[in-house]
């Protein structure tokens, strides 16, 4: 049995004897402020010189390589890709275009002011280039705005990432519909699943409904939760291990911290 691979977090990875097992895919719910893409980089980093992809949808690659070395985590070996940076850039053309067809004038180079936004409209509307006529069926998204089709970039070379997070699944969920999400992230798991690597993936707990969230949770090999709790004027922060398939340890759960070198958690108690 091959030996399992560490999370990049002492307690937890103690807790899980180990760490994880290769191949598995684990899905992280966590509110906003609570740290999650903290914990996503710590475990991005937990195995130099292993190779590691990092999908950012929120934070630019130098934001993240910034945070990373702050902390003093090894991203030598981490290929972050950035969507965030990607889809600003494709919205801001989009959306030049979109202005340029209504007055009828050649494009200008510049000039063009990004709060001049088009309302009413959805973001993949306007990744569209406008039909012709309303009698042509309409066309695909313009070349470079698949962004779902990206997550499976890495498993398409030669030899696939040994470990993969994606941070966060909100920004997909915005764009495309629920099956969609769930469909590209059942070939995600598969390829992971093949590869024998580390799949993360981040959520923001309550952002999407509970149904949406159970769907997701159905794909976890583990399920990872951070709750916060208000305390007078401050927060009590929870870490819990809410499923490890074909693990009999039961349910974790730790207080945490959020430190300059990453999480701290105290010692994972079995509560079931």
């Amino acid at each position: 049995m091959a030996e399992p691979a560490p999370t990049g977090i002492e307690a937890l990875d103690t807790f899980l004897r180990g760490g994880l097992p290769p191949g598995f895919t684990t899905l992280m719910l966590a509110p906003a402020g609570a740290g999650a893409e903290i914990f996503a980089k710590q475990f991005a980093a937990a195995r130099p010189p292993q190779r590691a992809v990092y999908i950012t949808t929120d934070e630019s690659t130098q934001e993240v390589r910034a945070t990373a070395q702050e902390a003093g985590w090894d991203f030598q070996g981490v290929e972050v890709v950035d969507l965030q940076t990607r889809f600003a850039e494709a919205m801001l053309d989009a959306q030049q275009r979109a202005r340029d067809e209504a007055s009828g004038r050649p494009a200008p180079t510049k000039g063009f002011d990004p709060r001049d936004l088009v309302e009413n409209t959805s973001s993949l509307d306007l990744l569209r280039p406008s039909s012709p006529s309303a009698a042509q069926p309409p066309r695909q998204p313009m070349s470079g705005t698949d962004y779902l089709g990206s997550l499976l970039d890495p498993f398409s070379r030669l030899r696939g990432p040994d470990r993969m997070v994606v941070h966060s699944l909100d920004f997909f969920l915005n764009l495309y519909p629920v099956e969609q999400v769930v469909s590209a992230l059942t070939a995600l798991k598969a390829a992971n699943a093949r590869q024998g690597g580390l799949l993360l993936l981040v959520l923001s707990k309550g952002a999407h409904g509970g149904t949406v969230e159970r769907r997701l949770e159905l794909l976890a090999d583990c399920l990872l939760e951070l709750e916060m709790t208000r305390k007078g004027t401050t927060f009590e922060r929870f870490f819990l291990v809410k499923k490890v398939k074909n693990r009999t340890h039961g349910i974790g759960v730790s207080t945490y911290e959020v430190t300059p070198k990453g999480f701290r958690l105290e010692t994972l108690e079995r509560i079931v």
